[in-house]
């Protein structure tokens, strides 16, 4: 297993592979699919992710991906800290839900555009581009746990 450190506070990347390796970390991890389908593993419990669904991991829980490498595939990978959530983020880290899977086209469709923003931000960085990730994260898990 291996522990991944240095994230930043808050990063998209768009992603057409997925990491195969068991790994974990201390900030959140969300998996967007836009195309394909992929299964991710997290705490050793497999869940299938298709076209439209996210997959979220919370700090410090094992994970990884399955993906076919040879089918058409793209997602988006947003990973940022449980540090953004100020005095609220030890409550935050143990709301871990029992089935880790958002149908975000359904339950919450601005997901995506805010995704594509914030790797936007990520690649074209302004002044104001680390204040929108953090606040677009926000309103993600406000959504999330919500629901």
């Amino acid at each position: 297993m291996i522990y991944e450190k240095d994230h930043a506070i808050a990063q998209v990347t768009a992603q057409t592979k997925l990491v195969r390796d068991i790994h974990f970390h201390n900030e959140f991890e969300i998996i967007c699919c836009t195309e394909g389908s992929f299964n991710a593993v997290i705490d050793s419990v497999e869940y299938s992710v298709n076209k439209g669904q996210s997959v979220i991991s919370f700090p410090n829980q094992s994970h990884y991906y399955i993906c076919d490498n040879n089918i058409n595939f793209k997602s988006y990978m947003l990973i940022f800290s449980a540090n953004i959530f100020d005095g609220y983020a030890n409550d935050i880290i143990t709301k871990i839900p029992q089935n880790p899977i958002i149908n975000h086209d359904k339950d919450f469709p601005m997901m995506t555009k805010m995704l594509e923003q914030m790797r936007k931000d990520n690649k074209y960085p302004t002044e104001y581009s680390l204040l929108r990730r953090v606040g677009y994260c926000k309103v993600l898990c406000a959504e999330l746990f919500e629901k």
